[in-house]
């Protein structure tokens, strides 16, 4: 059953994340991502939330492990996209 794990953080620059999270997109299948999908709060543009479906509970939970990681927020945090302390990574699986 697939499930959705959604990213959500307010970026700094908006039109500089969205070209990386464009070209990220052809390394999605790598990591399990059968479907991603942006949007942002239409009061604040640089509120962010992606949507990417998994197509199992497994696969997102281990993605999640890895993006939710100390590192990983310290390489995002790193390169000035987002503001990390606005970062939120849930993972979220139909009701059977």
């Amino acid at each position: 059953m697939t499930t959705i794990m959604s990213v959500k953080c307010k970026m700094n620059d908006l039109n500089a994340f969205k070209q990386v999270y464009e070209a990220s997109l052809e390394n999605n299948e790598h990591v399990g991502i059968i479907a991603s999908t942006m949007y942002h709060d239409p009061n604040d543009p640089n509120m962010i939330t992606v949507l990417h479906q998994f197509k199992d509970l497994e696969t997102a939970q281990k993605t999640a492990v890895m993006w939710g990681s100390e590192e990983v927020k310290a390489a995002i945090s790193e390169q000035g996209y987002a503001q990390m302390d606005t970062f939120e990574l849930n993972v979220l699986h139909p009701v059977a």
